[in-house]
């Protein structure tokens, strides 16, 4: 399986992620919509089979259509701070009128693909989700899962080890959420994290892991390169 980073609207970028690996199943690490054309996204990602998790992006989305007309507006303009705006803009949203945005958006089939996006993914011994883990772990584990920004080397070790009680098979985790100029490696209690969000929405690159070999991808809407292969990184082969 492929795994991929945070796509935020970039259509040739998840083009050329689906081209590139169209032989193999492929999961986005979240954050498909917002910042771009979130409706051909979303539109791309049901029409090749591939699959999402979800992002905080598409948690902010979900919590405006869910939410009450009490607290309608205060859960637009946090989803609007975030680069809600162009995802509205992409479905031809233009209304002004909060409560008749939500029911445009929450009822609209493509969007609603969102509320099938799993917290994670488990492979083996690799777990796939969106952020990663940090304090809050303790108290809400998904919410830690769709928000930390926290790298594992940076997390308390009473956390990671609850973390390894929780899911005592992981020794890897595979991230996006947290922008790195390319694919970086953490560890803490011999549990390693790849993060793979590069930025798409301006640096027009998205990192991407192959859960087969191995292998660490840097892609642009032009070409795909190899960064290396996580044995090879780690200088070790005990997580594999």
């Amino acid at each position: 399986m492929i795994i991929a980073g945070d796509i935020h609207g970039q259509v040739r970028l998840i083009e050329k992620v689906l081209k590139s690996f169209e032989n193999n199943k492929i999961l986005f690490a979240g954050d498909i919509i917002d910042r771009g054309d979130a409706k051909s996204c979303l539109k791309l990602l049901s029409e090749s089979g591939a699959k999402s998790l979800i992002g905080n992006h598409e948690q902010m989305a979900i919590a405006f259509c869910n939410a009450p007309e009490a607290d309608l507006k205060s859960f637009y303009n946090i989803w609007m701070a975030n680069g809600g705006l162009s995802t509205l803009k992409s479905f031809g949203i233009k209304n002004k009128d909060l409560k008749s945005v939500q029911i445009l958006i929450r009822t609209n089939a493509i969007f609603d693909i969102i509320r099938r996006f799993d917290i994670y993914k488990i492979i083996d011994d690799t777990i796939i989700l969106h952020a990663g883990i940090d304090r809050n772990y303790l108290l809400d584990p998904h919410e830690s899962f769709v928000w930390s920004r926290t790298p594992i080397d940076k997390v308390g070790s009473s956390v990671v080890l609850s973390f390894k009680n929780d899911f005592p098979a992981i020794k890897f985790m595979i991230t996006g959420h947290n922008i790195v100029k390319t694919p970086a490696i953490y560890t803490n209690c011999s549990i390693l994290q790849l993060r793979i969000d590069l930025g798409s929405f301006y640096s027009k690159t998205v990192g991407a892991f192959d859960t087969e070999s191995k292998n660490i991808y840097k892609i642009s809407e032009n070409d795909v390169v190899l960064v290396g292969n996580i044995n090879s990184m780690t200088n070790s082969r005990s997580y594999f």
